[in-house]
């Protein structure tokens, strides 16, 4: 897989000013390059463990949700081998998902959730995209948290999720 992307939006980010729950999150880019680079979705997951453990923890999210989220959303950009997919669409989820973490807070974050959406929001097309395959439904799920424009998405969703297509 090229990684030119995800490399060229993780050097926009300063990541060494970000927290994790174990301090900066200068490990994050190349935890995520060496996600998305695994030949079989189990080999990814030990890299999504990785991040899920430092970057956001049983859906509190640190500082570092937020570039992490600019990322993903160029991992899926790059088009991920199929077998990684889910383990991206995972990250995004659960940081779409997540709440910010008290020490987060106290640094005056009160905003990050809203930060990473918008950030999320940067995808919409490759997740209504996403959401047309028999593997849907991480997309939706996705959908249902970032996109603000609800009659959008229930049209799509009838349209596309009928019983009779």
């Amino acid at each position: 897989m090229n990684t030119a992307l995800i490399e060229f939006e993780a050097s926009l980010w300063e990541w060494s000013s970000f927290r994790t729950i174990s301090g900066d999150a200068g490990f994050v880019p190349d935890s995520f390059v060496g996600l998305v680079s695994q030949g079989s979705e189990n080999d990814a997951m030990s890299y999504y463990w990785d991040i899920e453990n430092s970057v956001f923890v049983q859906g509190r999210l640190f500082e570092s949700a937020e570039p992490t989220m600019a990322i993903a959303i160029a991992s899926l950009a790059s088009k991920v081998p199929p077998h990684v997919k889910p383990v991206v669409f995972e990250v995004v989820f659960q940081i779409a998902n997540g709440v910010v973490h008290e020490d987060a807070l106290s640094r005056g974050n009160v905003d990050l959730v809203d930060r990473c959406r918008d950030i999320a929001r940067r995808g919409l097309v490759l997740f209504y995209s996403e959401a047309l395959k028999k593997s849907g439904e991480q997309a939706f799920d996705i959908l249902d948290l970032i996109e603000t424009d609800r009659r959008k998405l229930n049209l799509f969703r009838a349209h596309f999720k009928s019983p009779t297509r």
